[in-house]
């Protein structure tokens, strides 16, 4: 039987209606639009849910309790699907049955791709899903039947604003599921200008405190200078101012 891929959509006072659907190439959604008022819409191949809620860790947990696909996609508002993205998902399980979860490839605007990719497909484990974006994420509907998700201390609009995805990553290993990556785009982001991005001091913070969750205490004390090192020039800053903002994170984590 053919498996229903759904696209789950997170959205702030966009007002993305039905018109929007082709552009994005979608079949079949769930939107939540997180704005001023209530009220849900239910269509032939998805529907949207108005809500008051704020935060992305929310608003994904919203798309979670709302989905019926068999197999699972994250996405914003701007992002927009390639062709043939059902059969490239369809295919990557049916070839990889043992795969619960699989994270693919984007592409910026302008059609290359949006990372340094590996050029073939492998497992990852809790040190390799920190590179895994949340638009690259696909999962089989049993992950979040078995209780997992997102983090609402974690993403835009939380405490520390991103690495929900990698904490929810994180989680399904946690609980036996394996991840697989495979070198093949589907999807386009159509903005670079990410909100966490415009805040990098409160980025850097919330690294620190990502890293204590996703790699443990003793771990993340030597992992936060090797990163700073690596990443230093990425965020403008010098090593030393880095490292203290990532250190502040670490140890105001614990208090979560």
């Amino acid at each position: 039987m053919e498996k229903k891929i759904e696209v789950l959509l997170s959205t702030m006072h966009s007002n993305v209606g039905l018109d929007d659907i082709p552009k994005m190439n979608i079949s079949n959604f769930v939107i939540v639009d997180q704005c001023d008022s209530e009220e849900i819409k239910i269509f032939k191949n998805g529907k949207i849910i108005k809500t008051t809620e704020r935060g992305l860790s929310n608003s994904r947990n919203k798309l979670l309790e709302n989905a019926t696909g068999d197999i699972l996609i994250l996405a914003d508002d701007d992002t927009r699907f390639v062709k043939d993205y059902e059969k490239i998902i369809s295919d990557a399980y049916f070839s990889n049955k043992d795969a619960d979860i699989i994270a693919f490839q984007y592409l910026n605007k302008d059609g290359k791709q949006a990372k340094n990719y590996k050029n073939n497909k492998k497992y990852l484990n809790r040190f390799s899903i920190k590179s895994v974006s949340s638009i690259e994420i696909s999962f089989k509907k049993k992950v979040i039947s078995d209780g997992v998700k997102f983090n609402n201390l974690f993403g835009i609009g939380a405490k520390y604003n991103h690495g929900e995805e990698n904490l929810f990553l994180a989680d399904c290993i946690k609980k036996g599921f394996k991840i697989l990556y495979i070198p093949t785009a589907i999807v386009v982001h159509l903005d670079d200008n990410s909100m966490w991005k415009n805040d990098h001091m409160k980025t850097i913070i919330s690294k620190g405190a990502l890293f204590n969750k996703l790699f443990g205490s003793i771990n993340s004390i030597f992992l936060i200078p090797l990163f700073a090192l690596k990443k230093r020039n990425f965020y403008r800053l010098n090593i030393i101012k880095m490292i203290t903002l990532m250190y502040r994170g670490y140890f105001l984590s614990f208090k979560d």
